[in-house]
Protein backbone atom coordinates (compact mmCIF):
# COMPACT_ATOMS: atom_id res chain seq x y z
CA UNK A 1 0.00 0.00 0.00
CA UNK A 2 1.01 3.92 -0.72
CA UNK A 3 0.63 6.94 0.98
CA UNK A 4 -2.26 7.43 -1.94
CA UNK A 5 -5.00 5.39 -0.05
CA UNK A 6 -4.35 7.33 3.12
CA UNK A 7 -4.80 10.92 1.81
CA UNK A 8 -8.07 12.48 2.14
CA UNK A 9 -10.81 13.20 -0.04
CA UNK A 10 -9.03 16.55 -2.48
CA UNK A 11 -6.19 16.23 -0.16
CA UNK A 12 -2.80 16.06 -2.72
CA UNK A 13 0.87 15.23 -2.69
CA UNK A 14 2.55 18.73 -3.18
CA UNK A 15 6.39 17.38 -2.62
CA UNK A 16 8.10 14.25 -1.20
CA UNK A 17 11.39 12.91 0.32
CA UNK A 18 11.98 9.40 1.29
CA UNK A 19 9.29 8.46 3.78
CA UNK A 20 7.71 12.39 4.61
CA UNK A 21 5.15 13.80 2.34
CA UNK A 22 3.40 17.29 1.94
CA UNK A 23 0.03 17.22 0.98
CA UNK A 24 -2.07 19.99 0.52
CA UNK A 25 -3.59 19.69 4.27
CA UNK A 26 -0.66 17.98 6.31
CA UNK A 27 2.74 16.76 6.53
CA UNK A 28 2.76 12.81 6.73
CA UNK A 29 5.03 10.14 7.69
CA UNK A 30 4.62 7.15 6.39
CA UNK A 31 6.70 4.08 7.56
CA UNK A 32 6.38 0.79 6.24
CA UNK A 33 8.17 -1.88 8.44
CA UNK A 34 8.11 -5.97 8.17
CA UNK A 35 5.32 -5.29 5.91
CA UNK A 36 2.92 -3.44 8.09
CA UNK A 37 2.34 0.12 7.42
CA UNK A 38 2.71 2.58 10.33
CA UNK A 39 1.55 6.82 9.36
CA UNK A 40 2.35 10.08 11.25
CA UNK A 41 0.49 13.28 10.79
CA UNK A 42 0.91 16.86 11.54
CA UNK A 43 -1.72 19.12 10.01
CA UNK A 44 0.13 22.92 8.97
CA UNK A 45 -1.89 24.22 11.48
CA UNK A 46 0.04 22.47 14.06
CA UNK A 47 3.22 23.12 12.91
CA UNK A 48 5.05 26.19 14.65
CA UNK A 49 8.90 26.46 13.07
CA UNK A 50 11.42 24.37 11.35
CA UNK A 51 14.70 24.33 12.70
CA UNK A 52 17.97 23.55 10.46
CA UNK A 53 19.87 21.69 13.40
CA UNK A 54 23.82 21.10 13.21
CA UNK A 55 25.98 18.99 14.62
CA UNK A 56 29.58 18.80 15.37
CA UNK A 57 31.89 16.70 12.66
CA UNK A 58 33.28 14.56 15.42
CA UNK A 59 35.99 12.16 12.84
CA UNK A 60 37.54 15.92 11.51
CA UNK A 61 38.20 16.94 15.26
CA UNK A 62 39.76 13.61 16.03
CA UNK A 63 42.14 14.34 13.30
CA UNK A 64 42.85 17.98 14.41
CA UNK A 65 43.68 16.98 17.72
CA UNK A 66 46.09 14.03 16.70
CA UNK A 67 47.91 16.28 14.07
CA UNK A 68 48.18 18.97 17.05
CA UNK A 69 49.57 16.20 19.08
CA UNK A 70 51.80 14.83 16.83
CA UNK A 71 53.25 18.52 15.90
CA UNK A 72 53.83 19.17 19.63
CA UNK A 73 55.65 16.20 20.29
CA UNK A 74 57.69 16.27 16.97
CA UNK A 75 58.62 19.89 17.79
CA UNK A 76 60.20 19.35 20.91
CA UNK A 77 61.75 15.97 19.89
CA UNK A 78 63.07 17.43 16.98
CA UNK A 79 63.71 21.25 18.09
CA UNK A 80 62.14 22.57 15.08
CA UNK A 81 59.70 25.05 14.57
CA UNK A 82 58.26 23.32 10.83
CA UNK A 83 56.43 21.59 12.90
CA UNK A 84 54.24 23.91 14.55
CA UNK A 85 52.54 24.63 11.47
CA UNK A 86 50.96 20.94 12.34
CA UNK A 87 49.55 23.04 15.49
CA UNK A 88 47.83 25.38 13.60
CA UNK A 89 46.79 23.14 10.99
CA UNK A 90 45.45 20.56 13.87
CA UNK A 91 43.55 23.72 16.01
CA UNK A 92 42.02 24.51 12.77
CA UNK A 93 40.40 20.86 12.14
CA UNK A 94 39.23 20.98 15.40
CA UNK A 95 37.93 24.19 15.12
CA UNK A 96 36.08 23.15 12.15
CA UNK A 97 34.98 20.30 13.15
CA UNK A 98 33.57 21.28 16.20
CA UNK A 99 31.27 24.08 14.22
CA UNK A 100 30.30 21.05 12.09
CA UNK A 101 27.19 21.30 9.45
CA UNK A 102 23.40 20.86 9.03
CA UNK A 103 22.71 17.92 10.30
CA UNK A 104 18.57 17.52 9.99
CA UNK A 105 15.36 19.68 9.38
CA UNK A 106 14.12 19.61 13.10
CA UNK A 107 9.97 20.23 12.54
CA UNK A 108 8.41 21.43 15.64
CA UNK A 109 4.43 20.65 16.47
CA UNK A 110 2.29 22.02 18.87
CA UNK A 111 1.20 19.32 21.44
CA UNK A 112 4.13 16.72 19.74
CA UNK A 113 5.02 14.93 22.56
CA UNK A 114 8.66 15.09 23.59
CA UNK A 115 9.46 11.27 23.01
CA UNK A 116 7.81 12.14 19.06
CA UNK A 117 10.03 14.56 18.18
CA UNK A 118 12.26 12.26 16.50
CA UNK A 119 9.81 11.35 13.95
CA UNK A 120 9.84 14.80 12.84
CA UNK A 121 13.53 14.96 12.08
CA UNK A 122 13.89 14.90 8.38
CA UNK A 123 17.82 14.59 6.97
CA UNK A 124 19.12 17.62 5.57
CA UNK A 125 21.21 16.45 2.31
CA UNK A 126 18.02 15.98 0.11
CA UNK A 127 15.23 17.89 1.85
CA UNK A 128 15.23 21.44 0.57
CA UNK A 129 12.33 21.09 -1.34
CA UNK A 130 9.51 19.28 0.74
CA UNK A 131 11.29 21.80 3.70
CA UNK A 132 10.79 25.19 1.00
CA UNK A 133 7.41 23.26 0.09
CA UNK A 134 6.22 23.19 3.82
CA UNK A 135 7.57 26.58 4.58
CA UNK A 136 5.59 28.20 1.64
CA UNK A 137 2.32 26.71 2.95
CA UNK A 138 2.57 27.29 6.90
CA UNK A 139 4.02 30.76 5.75
CA UNK A 140 7.03 30.43 7.75
CA UNK A 141 10.25 32.73 6.24
CA UNK A 142 13.72 31.49 6.34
Amino acid sequence: MGVETHLEQRERIISRFGPYYATSTRLILHLERNGAEELHELPYSQIEKIDEVRTSNHPRMMVGAIVTIVSIIASYSLNMITPLLGVVAGGFLVLHGSIGGPAYYQVHGRDVPREQMHLWQIRYRGAGSLIASIRTIIGERV
